[in-house]
């Protein structure tokens, strides 16, 4: 689980901001605990006006998740660094290094406890960077590596003895993977391989339901009656090879041609990456009608491919990033969304959100189970460009039994536009 994650000088963010996704041992629930003891939030709701940084914080985690993926094995070895994204509303940019922090704990560790693992670089090199680990059983903290420049110095000389291989625009938790050092796999699986984001689902819905496996349709089947869109069952839409495989002595034929055409060919006949599914709908005089997911709504495909990488989080355990979650789907739909990671029923493995959204409601008196303080945050910039951070728990005057909601779109919190009155000009 994500415990913590700050960034500094990244897109429209100049100075650190910090998502600290603990809690006070009094607050409402819902939480998941850490390794360590510590409430830790499921969700985390980021609200805020247009171009104020909302998903800029969210760019700075996969930044982040990118250069420990493939600095040391992908990226030009004469080229800078590629995750860096300098906070530009300042003189001579490039002179201010990005840092990100992170404070994680993956499941099922051998002993387990909290990973910190921080960066500081520039476009051209990475300054500094380590990796520590916090142990829950013998609450004491041990250095795992520290790099200065291309020097390092590690618990085990295993890990030193690489930094003759090491380059100035590449992770050395990136080359220490690489080289399977055992010691920090742990930290380097859970930050390459436990962040996901779900693309932009008004123009990805539609490819997000592509690679759906046949043991999923059933399931995909009951998501959409329960969300009441209309649909009666799932299933493939037929393709050429499913005709031909109706007809033996065709396929048959169709089999022999190709082999004597092109040798090595083979016919697939029940594959099933990129198929395109077919929904059923009841029509006239209760007679079923198939329509193609090209035919669908972007509100049906929008929901059923947010559930489907909803369900594969949860199943990991992950921490899934949304932008504008409340894109192409009713603000009921995203509320049972958000709730299969609030839920000890449906989310046991303690999964996480991070989204964007505009759907005020769900933290308003009138959503079903209002989102808790802890799970409310803004972003808003200063007269300057620079974006800011703030949690609702942070402030003093919220109570249970104020609609925040109101408040929000009142101004008392900030993070909300401004707009002067807009002319429109006739020519």
């Amino acid at each position: 689980m994500l415990i913590r994650f700050s960034v500094e000088n990244y897109g429209s963010i100049r100075d650190e901001q910090t998502l600290d996704l603990t809690l006070r041992n009094d607050a409402e629930l819902p939480f998941q605990e850490s390794p360590l003891g510590e409430r830790i939030s499921c969700v985390a709701m980021i609200y805020g006006p247009n171009a104020s940084g909302k998903t800029t914080l969210l760019d700075a985690l996969i930044a982040l998740r990118e250069a420990v993926r493939l600095s040391h094995r992908a990226w030009d070895p004469g080229g800078g660094v590629e995750s860096a994204r300098p906070f530009r509303l300042r003189p001579r940019p490039q002179d201010f290094p990005t840092v990100w922090t992170a404070e994680f704990a993956p499941r099922d560790l051998d002993e387990p406890g909290h990973y910190t693992y921080r960066v500081q670089a520039t476009s051209e090199r990475v300054i500094e960077e380590s990796l520590t680990f916090r142990s829950a059983r013998t609450r004491s903290t041990r250095r795992i590596f520290v790099r200065e420049g291309r020097e390092v110095r590690a618990s085990r000389k295993g890990l030193e003895s690489l930094s003759n291989r090491l380059r100035e625009n590449a992770l050395f938790l990136s080359l220490a993977a690489q080289e399977n050092q055992e010691v920090v796999m742990p930290a380097f699986r859970w930050l390459s391989g436990q962040i996901s984001r779900v693309e932009d689902l008004r123009t990805n819905a539609g490819p997000g339901l592509m690679n759906v496996k046949s043991e999923d349709l059933a399931e995909l089947a009951e998501w959409a009656q329960a969300a009441d869109l209309g649909i009666l069952d799932v299933r493939y839409a037929e393709t050429l090879s499913d005709v031909l495989a109706k007809k033996h002595e065709v396929l048959d034929a169709v089999r022999r041609a190709l082999k004597e055409t092109v040798p090595n060919a083979v016919l697939e006949d029940d594959h099933e990456s990129g198929r395109e599914l077919e929904f059923l709908h009841r029509g006239e005089s209760g007679q079923t009608y198939a329509l193609r997911s090209s035919e669908e709504s972007d509100g049906t495909l929008a929901f059923l491919t947010a559930l489907l990488s909803v369900q594969r989080a949860i199943a990991s355990g992950g921490v899934t990033l949304f932008d504008e979650l409340d894109a192409s789907l009713h603000p009921v739909l995203v509320e049972s969304l958000v709730s299969l990671f609030r839920s000890p029923e449906t989310n046991r493995t303690g999964a996480q959100l991070l989204a964007t959204t505009h759907d005020t409601h769900l933290f308003g008196r009138n959503a079903l189970m209002p989102l808790a303080k802890h799970e409310v945050w803004f972003t808003e910039k200063g007269w300057d460009g620079a974006t800011h951070v703030l949690g609702l728990k942070t402030r003093p005057d919220v109570r249970p039994t104020v609609d925040q909601e109101a408040r929000y779109l009142a101004g008392a919190f900030g993070a909300i536009p401004q707009p002067s009155p807009i002319r429109l000009v006739h020519g």
